[in-house]
């Protein structure tokens, strides 16, 4: 056997002189671990359902599809077709402020109830106080 030992190696640092990551940049910080908002259909969605009609009508002229993100466009043209489609307009209200809680009744009140019995139950042996598994391992 040999008495040689690894040697340190010098350590290269990638960045020797410390400029950019967030303490230069706080701005590239997200401290939520979620997308940002404008990266987000929910939030457009919420954006949209809490605009006023007339701002709504106008907003395609202030901010032409092309400069908008793939998420806002989308949920404009999803609230578009909102205001003729109950069942779409119940899904956007779903996502935007949460599914109303259901209760459901199974209406068992009356029924027998299934009991679990064991019949000739045989305990696993042991040894050394470890149970042997069906296998025959430990």
């Amino acid at each position: 056997m040999s008495d040689l030992t690894t040697e340190q190696v010098t350590r290269n640092t990638p960045n020797p002189n410390g400029i950019g990551g967030f303490a230069d940049n706080p701005d590239n910080i997200n401290h939520g671990g979620r997308p940002k908002n404008a990266q987000r259909y929910g939030y457009w969605l919420q954006f949209f359902k809490d605009m006023k009609v007339s701002d709504f009508e106008t907003y395609s002229t202030i901010k032409p599809e092309g400069d908008m993100y793939l998420a806002e466009s989308q949920a404009y043209k999803c609230m578009q077709s909102v205001s003729n489609d109950y069942k779409l307009w119940s899904i956007v209200a779903d996502r935007t402020e949460g599914k109303a809680s259901q209760n459901t009744d199974l209406g068992m009140q009356n029924e027998i109830k299934n009991e679990i019995h064991f019949v000739n139950f045989v305990p696993r042996p042991k040894v050394n106080n470890r149970h042997i598994s069906g296998n025959g391992e430990l």
